[in-house]
């Protein structure tokens, strides 16, 4: 009788290093950002009582990946290929929605950082020096004062 165990876990093992590094090198899929308002529900007096989830099969058919449900709207992500079934799509179902292209951007004084790229409109002397284009960190840092006391809100 022949052992296999060791070539089978070889071969099981170089596959799946393998289809880790060619999901590692595969290049992201840009994803647009979206949010979709969720129904509201009224009594028959016309008291406003909730809002009305979203289901996974709702969400499957517009082709949301959802980042966050909020009690009324849910953020997500869809394909950027898919953006024009999602608006068919909402269409069809009597959803209303909104495409988000600025969500990955700080504004700060003037200047704008996008998450995807360098920041626009800065000095020279602001920059990072020696930035290749690809990898690049900067620091911003907001502050304001506090508006409410935090006393009553630590246990």
């Amino acid at each position: 009788m022949c052992n296999k165990g060791p070539l089978v876990l070889s071969a099981s093992l170089s596959l799946c290093l393998s289809l880790c590094v060619i999901n590692f090198l595969a290049p992201a899929a840009e994803a647009a950002k979206v949010t979709l308002e969720k129904h509201e529900i009224f009594s028959t007096e016309g008291e406003l009582l909730g809002f009305r989830d979203f289901t996974p099969a709702q969400l499957d058919s517009l082709g949301v990946d959802v980042i966050a449900d909020y009690p009324t709207f849910v953020a997500g992500e869809v394909d950027d290929g898919d953006v024009a079934a999602l608006q068919q799509a909402a269409a069809d179902q009597g959803f209303l929605f909104a495409l988000h292209p600025e969500w990955d951007v700080i504004a700060l004084n003037g200047y704008t950082f996008p998450s995807a790229g360098p920041p626009l409109g800065l000095p020279p002397d602001l920059q990072i020096p020696g930035f290749d284009g690809d990898t690049g960190l900067y620091l911003i840092s907001c502050s304001s004062r506090r508006r409410l006391p935090l006393d009553g809100l630590r246990p």
